[in-house]
């Protein structure tokens, strides 16, 4: 059937248009007609322009794709920042639990040394009581001592007189 057409329009050398059409609200002589010619390089130029728009499509397919990649790009670098600074991030927060984790310690440790402290205040305290009463044990003893000596040489210097005595006697 396409050849058909194709033999008549070859031989006809034209096409009648539609006289019933209207052209912007008016319409076309009777019996106008159209060459093959007309045809064909309108036709050519809808083909070119068909081309034209296809190679356009192409060249925009191209840098929306190329857009595409870059942003692409872009956005995986902006991406591997962020988890960069997400991994620095939880490595400070890990540091900071460690510090955390050590100020507990620290605290746990200053309260021991605390009750250390007072405890060594408390022993002190036992200490210098136990030397003030040593000192006072010291004291009396030396004084017995001072008293037995004195009796001692008492007793003696009676004794020595009464041996006199006896002697005399």
């Amino acid at each position: 059937m396409l050849v058909f057409y194709f033999i008549l329009f070859t031989l006809v050398n034209g096409f009648l248009l539609d006289s019933q059409q209207s052209n912007g609200g008016q319409s076309l002589p009777p019996n106008q007609y159209m060459t093959l010619s007309k045809f064909f390089e309108e036709e050519k130029r809808l083909q070119q322009k068909m081309e034209n728009l296809q190679q356009y499509n192409t060249l925009l397919r191209h840098d929306v794709d190329n857009s595409f990649v870059l942003l692409t790009t872009q956005l995986q670098h902006k991406l591997d920042l962020l988890d960069t600074k997400l991994a620095v991030i939880e490595k400070n927060n890990a540091t900071n639990q460690d510090i955390l984790e050590l100020v507990e310690k620290n605290k746990a440790l200053e309260q021991s040394f605390n009750d250390l402290k007072n405890e060594n205040a408390m022993l002190q305290t036992k200490y210098n009581e136990m030397e003030n009463e040593f000192q006072l044990y010291k004291n009396n003893t030396k004084h017995l001592d001072e008293l037995h000596t004195g009796l001692y040489n008492d007793i003696r210097t009676n004794c020595s007189i009464l041996g006199r005595e006896s002697a005399v006697l």
